[in-house]
C-alpha cells in the first residue's frame, strides 16, 4: 500500500491528467495566495472556469491543508462545495412536489436509482419543512447542472482527492460531509456503461 507522500502524488497526477489547463501565460496562473481566496468562492466562479480552478484549488490542498494558519483558511469550504449531497438536504426541505420530480428526473439521468432519491428527498422534505430561499433552491439546482458536466474522468479524480482529504487530521470535523460528497462523485465516476472509471 502507497505512503502518504505516494497517494498525495498519485492524487495530483490524475488532477492533472483529468482537468484541463489554460495556455500557459501569466494571467492564467493561480497561486497559492489566490487559491486561499478561491476556496471559499467556488460557487461564484463562472461556469466555464470552474474545472481549470477547482483542479488548481485541489492540488494546492494537497500541500497546503494542514491546520496551521494561514493554510487552513476556508479549506471546509472546498468540501462542503463537493458535497451535493449535503447541499440538497440543506437547500429543498421545501421543495415543492414539481421540484421534487425535477430534481429526481435530473438525478435519473444520471444513472441514479430515481424511486430511491425520491423517497430519501421526500423524507427529508417531510421531517423538517422549514422556509428556504428560492435563491437557495436555484443555487442547488445550478450547481447540480454545473457538475452534471463533469466527465466521469473529473468525476473520478475528484473522488480520489476526497479520499485522500478523509484521512487528513485537520478535516476530521467535517468526515460526514466528506463521504457524503464521496457518495455522489463516486456514482458519477461510473460512465454509462456502469463501470466506475480510474
Amino acid at each position: 500500500m502507497p505512503g502518504q507522500e505516494d497517494q498525495k502524488e498519485l492524487v495530483r497526477q490524475i488532477l492533472y491528467d483529468a482537468f484541463p489547463d489554460l495556455p500557459c501565460d501569466d494571467s492564467s496562473r493561480i497561486t497559492h495566495e489566490d487559491c486561499l481566496e478561491i476556496r471559499g468562492l467556488l460557487h461564484g466562479i463562472k461556469d466555464e472556469d470552474i474545472a481549470f480552478v477547482l483542479k488548481n484549488v485541489l492540488i494546492d490542498l494537497l500541500d497546503t491543508h494542514t491546520i496551521e494558519e494561514p493554510h487552513n483558511v476556508s479549506a471546509d469550504f472546498v468540501t462542503q462545495y463537493l458535497d451535493v449531497e449535503g447541499l440538497i438536504k440543506e437547500s429543498y426541505l421545501g421543495l415543492s412536489d414539481d421540484d421534487l420530480d425535477m430534481l429526481v428526473t435530473e438525478f435519473q439521468q444520471r444513472g441514479f436509482d430515481a424511486e430511491a432519491i425520491k423517497r430519501k428527498l421526500t423524507y427529508i422534505r417531510n421531517i423538517d419543512r422549514k422556509h428556504v430561499s428560492d435563491a437557495e433552491k436555484r443555487e442547488c439546482m445550478e450547481r447540480i447542472q454545473l457538475f452534471s458536466t463533469f466527465t466521469p474522468k473529473q468525476a473520478c479524480a475528484i473522488y480520489k482527492w476526497l479520499e485522500l482529504a478523509l484521512e487528513w487530521e485537520d478535516l476530521f470535523y467535517r468526515k460526514d460531509e466528506i463521504e457524503s460528497a464521496m457518495r455522489y462523485w463516486g456514482e458519477r465516476c461510473k460512465p454509462t456503461d456502469g463501470r466506475r472509471e480510474g
